[in-house]
């Protein structure tokens, strides 16, 4: 704004003398400069003026100073104006913009029973009412619910008696672009990561920053994406069979670029190498590290109601890890969902029979069969892997189960989590039992044992243990693809070099 100050001339103020604008000043002067005395005038004789009426004289000096009265109180209150102004300008802060809101803040204002900020999009004709505070004493405000990269203008009102007074406004402020949404991140070949996003009609493009599990976001750990259209990007050079994180920003090109705030951020195993089996289904086995430690995380009698094994999914999927799922038939078609999901984080299918009402030798081959089944009409994929309730095995598991071409694994850590139903209790018996070559048998049917599995999976990975399943943990100790009807234990006392 215009500092109206520089516009006035108040050295007026520092002697008795009457005020005299710059230009009558200047008259005066050039009047009283040709009255002087010189070597032109000296000695003439200067024709005398007739002394005017007294009563003109005093109408003069009276219209005169009511003049010099008039302009002395407009400049006061245009400097008490612009003051006014400049104080109103910034008395409305701004202290924290994001992507769909901004925060102010203000002095407190006496005698006053609240405030209200008032706003609009700047292509909007009229301001609406966008936030309230009742409270005088309370001194800052949050406004959301805003449109990301747009422009706003707002002002704020102190509220006394029911009336409102402006005292601030915030001028052309810029909501930040929003980060893109990621839909999907996957690492399908060896030291490569996989992303992909909504694009974000407002974005000219996009960054996306990663860091180890153990490292920090720096810019030299960034890829830029130069397309606002753009929906995908590859990271490479990354270490294989590690963990990394991922977040993404969206931006808004210029001279000084706008940048959107970070997108929730998305761990992955890199390196991943797809390898399939004869029967059909695939698994990641090259990115497993031999030489590093490995348990085999199996889960049994699910997926029943679905919602237990769905929140273990997503643990699962949240940090790239793998299991062995051994599904009751007769609730699999009921639940087509939950196993498609499976299938997609690439986890093991295994056959746990039609209903688990047998054990043993009473278990027979028709109770194995319904259920693989019914596994392949929902996933199109046959289980390759068999657990018989309980773990006794009979002539018909054993031969069933090398028809099929499965192999059969019991395991060395039991949970207990049908016996305790108690998060803690679980974690502390795997944790407690920890080693490696550990099967260690669950159930997705808990809902402590989801809990469990939500704080189990990144302490033992965070102790240097990789989570795999029973066939990769066969895969990994013998550099064999596990035997059909061969009964699998464990690999803790290395049994099957």
């Amino acid at each position: 704004m215009e500092n109206n100050n520089d516009r006035y001339d108040f050295s007026y103020f520092e002697d008795d003398m009457p005020y005299v604008s710059h230009k009558d000043r200047a008259a005066l002067e050039k009047q009283t400069h040709a009255f002087e005395s010189d070597d032109n005038v000296r000695g003439k004789t200067r024709r005398q003026s007739k002394k005017k009426p007294a009563f003109h004289k005093g109408r003069a000096i009276i219209i005169g100073g009511g003049v010099l009265l008039i302009a002395l109180i407009v400049g006061i209150f245009v400097l008490i104006g612009s003051i006014s102004a400049a104080v109103r300008n910034s008395a409305l802060k701004t202290s924290d913009v994001t992507d769909t809101s901004v925060t102010f803040s203000w002095d407190k204002m006496n005698n006053v029973s609240g405030y209200s900020v008032y706003g609009k999009e700047n292509s909007e004709k009229s301001y609406i009412l966008m936030a309230s505070v009742d409270d005088p004493d309370m001194t800052s405000v949050t406004v959301d619910s805003l449109n990301q990269a747009s422009q706003y203008s707002f002002y704020i009102v102190s509220v006394k008696n029911g009336k409102e007074s402006k005292f601030g406004t915030a001028d052309k402020l810029f909501t930040l672009p929003s980060p893109p949404a990621m839909t999907g991140v996957t690492s399908e070949s060896e030291g490569a990561v996989h992303i992909d996003w909504t694009p974000n009609d407002k974005a000219d493009g996009y960054i996306a920053e990663y860091k180890s599990e153990a490292g920090e976001y720096s810019p030299d750990q960034r890829i830029t994406v130069d397309s606002g259209s753009a929906s995908s990007c590859d990271i490479t050079g990354l270490e294989p069979a590690e963990n990394y994180t991922v977040r993404m920003y969206s931006y808004m090109a210029g001279e000084e670029p706008i940048i959107s705030p970070p997108s929730q951020e998305q761990s992955i195993r890199v390196s991943r190498t797809e390898a399939q089996t004869a029967s059909g289904a695939t698994y990641f086995d090259k990115y497993i590290d031999p030489k590093k430690p490995m348990v085999a995380f199996t889960f049994d009698d699910g997926p029943f109601d679905g919602v237990n094994s769905d929140r273990i999914l997503d643990t699962l999927e949240q940090y790239n890890v793998t299991a062995t799922f051994f599904m009751v038939g007769c609730y699999v078609e009921d639940h087509p969902d939950n196993l498609k999901r499976k299938v997609d984080l690439h986890m093991e299918l295994g056959n746990h029979t039609w209903d688990h009402s047998k054990y043993g030798e009473s278990i027979t081959v028709d109770d194995i069969r319904r259920c693989s089944d019914a596994i392949y009409e929902v996933t199109g994929q046959r289980p390759t892997g068999f657990r018989p309730p309980g773990g006794a095995q009979g002539d018909a598991v054993l031969s069933e189960a090398t028809a099929e071409g499965m192999a059969i694994y019991l395991w060395n850590v039991n949970s207990e989590d049908y016996e305790s139903q108690n998060a803690d209790a679980i974690y502390n018996m795997v944790m407690g039992t920890l080693a490696d070559g550990n099967i260690i048998g669950m159930h997705d049917t808990y809902e402590a044992t989801a809990e469990a599995v939500e704080r189990l999976v990144p302490e033992i990975l965070a102790q240097g243990y990789q989570i795999v399943s029973a066939h990769d943990l066969v895969v990994a100790k013998t550099g064999n693809e596990p035997e059909p009807g061969e009964v699998y234990y464990d690999f803790v006392k290395k049994e099957y070099e």
